[in-house]
């Protein structure tokens, strides 16, 4: 739902051409949210904010779930094709994708900032 709103709203503020990319990085950030930001529970809030510029826009995505462990920010490698493991592409994808990202965590909330450029 809020991928699908946030996506309609780009195509109709003329920010369409961003919309393949930001459906792929809002889709894997939402994704480590439900994983592991909320796992031991069925629902949890989230919520996203996108600042359009002329340059770029700003993705902030807020929940106040568990806080992201520090070694998941510090770097990120493509993982082994080879191994074929299910999970770990969502932040090299993430990463590849984005110009600039920003984790913060304040008391019991945790923010995502995402900078994509045109």
């Amino acid at each position: 739902m809020i991928l699908s709103r946030v996506l309609g709203a780009l195509r109709r503020s003329g920010y369409g051409q961003m919309c393949d990319t930001v459906q792929i990085v809002l889709a894997e950030a939402l994704n480590n949210v439900a994983e592991h930001a909320y796992p031991a529970v069925a629902l949890g809030a989230v919520a996203v904010r996108v600042d359009t510029q002329a340059a770029h826009l700003r993705i902030r995505i807020t929940d106040w779930g568990l806080p992201v462990p520090p070694a998941t920010l510090a770097g990120c490698s493509a993982p082994d094709p080879l191994e074929l493991a299910e999970g770990g592409y969502g932040w090299f994808l993430i990463r590849s994708l984005v110009a600039d990202l920003a984790y913060g965590r304040q008391v019991c909330r945790n923010d995502l900032i995402l900078r994509l450029d045109m």
